[in-house]
């Protein structure tokens, strides 16, 4: 639980004795019903601590995400430059969850994006978003994940294809997190 500071509230006594940088920065910690917590600058401007996923398996998840108004261009669609993001982020979350583990919230190493491509198909005018990712391939580092935008009706809108490889250990510092004493 946070208050209006980022400081930690409601913490039990072991995790109260644990320093906070020890525990990881904040968006490591989401909710039982969240994919990330509150805290990351990217999550935080997709508002991603409010994406509902409403289907998920081991190799597939479909989420309803909202689209704030600061991503939409004049005509009240989803700017295209804001596409890769929605679509890195579906992609990290499907190529982290494992046959043994469908728990998204498991950070084993840190995903980076080697490739992306994107068709945009269609403008992308609903809210709350739909967006499915499906794993094509799994290896020992390197995942291909499929992200699809769909319509109110299911029809395709964006379809993108990311590439993602698994670096191991912990993500790089964050001076922001040091500054939070999480770093």
């Amino acid at each position: 639980m946070l208050d209006t500071d980022n400081n930690r509230t409601g913490t039990g006594a072991a995790e109260a004795d644990q320093p906070a940088k020890d525990r990881g920065p904040l968006w490591y910690e989401p909710g039982p019903d969240q994919l990330i917590g509150p805290g990351h600058r990217v999550g935080d401007l997709l508002e991603a601590p409010n994406w509902r996923a409403i289907q998920q398996d081991k190799d597939y998840l479909l989420v309803e995400a909202p689209m704030p108004e600061h991503v939409l261009n004049p005509r009240g669609h989803l700017f295209g430059g804001f596409t890769p993001i929605y679509c890195d982020f579906m992609a990290i979350f499907v190529a982290r969850q494992t046959e043994r583990d469908v728990d998204v919230h498991r950070w084993a190493g840190w995903m980076a994006t080697r490739d992306m491509r994107i068709e945009y198909l269609r403008p992308v005018i609903n809210s709350p978003l739909r967006i499915e990712g499906r794993a094509l391939h799994r290896g020992r580092k390197n995942h291909l994940v499929e992200v699809r935008f769909l319509g109110d009706s299911n029809e395709l809108l964006v379809l993108s294809h990311v590439k993602m490889v698994e670096v191991p250990g912990p993500p790089p510092t964050d001076p922001a997190w040091e500054q939070m004493g999480r770093g």
